[in-house]
């Protein structure tokens, strides 16, 4: 005797309780992920900076570039790095190998991986700030560069980019320097006390999609 084996398939409710359950998931992790994915690109800012104040602080004399030795960020980088606001004279990352003067102010986004981005993006200015007094002296003040004399000297160096993939809108800006100082970035409430900010920590002056 043959015995007929009955195939049972899903039925249509047990498939959308399924698509929604999948939906709830979704909705729950997908954010998390985001937050998570935006946090490893600020990291990239953050440990690169971290990088060249310890190459600044083993000059002896004022640097005429950013290329002091030990600094050197990995290449597919979506930030730029900053010695100067205007970036006169700059690394060019566009092509398969990086074209590099002797007197370059910024290092550029790597754009031969980030295709649609700018070869360098405009930092975002610290709103206020109040350094110490060395470098007030030095005449350091909002905008990346180095001040002083050859043998007494301060730099504020910054890193601008794009973490929501739209470069159009104004830059994900981190800065770092060599001296304290107490500072409001761009969306700080005015009425709020100014961040007191040491030598050598990374400072987020303005997310990449501007004030909430």
């Amino acid at each position: 005797m043959t015995k007929h084996v009955r195939c049972r398939g899903f039925t249509l409710a047990e498939v959308l309780i399924v698509v929604a359950m999948s939906s709830v998931l979704a909705a729950i992790s997908l954010p998390n992920f985001f937050r998570a994915e935006k946090r490893a690109r600020a990291f990239e800012a953050i440990k690169n900076l971290k990088g060249l104040h310890a190459s600044m602080s083993m000059q002896q004399l004022k640097p005429t570039s950013i290329h002091v030795p030990g600094f050197d960020p990995k290449r597919r980088n979506r930030y730029s790095y900053h010695l100067s606001s205007t970036c006169a004279a700059y690394e060019d990352r566009s092509a398969q190998y990086a074209v590099v003067n002797a007197m370059d102010e910024c290092i550029g986004v790597d754009t031969f991986h980030h295709t649609g981005f700018p070869n360098t993006f405009a930092p975002m200015p610290i709103a206020a700030v109040t350094w110490e007094h060395d470098a007030i002296v030095n005449g350091m003040g909002t905008e990346p560069g180095v001040f002083g004399s050859d043998t007494n000297w301060d730099y504020l160096a910054a890193a601008a980019g794009d973490l929501d993939d739209n470069p159009i809108d104004w830059a994900d800006t981190w800065i770092i320097s060599s001296a304290d100082g107490e500072m409001y970035g761009l969306c700080t409430d005015g009425n709020s006390p100014p961040d007191l900010v040491p030598a050598g920590e990374p400072y987020q002056t303005n997310a990449d999609n501007g004030c909430h």
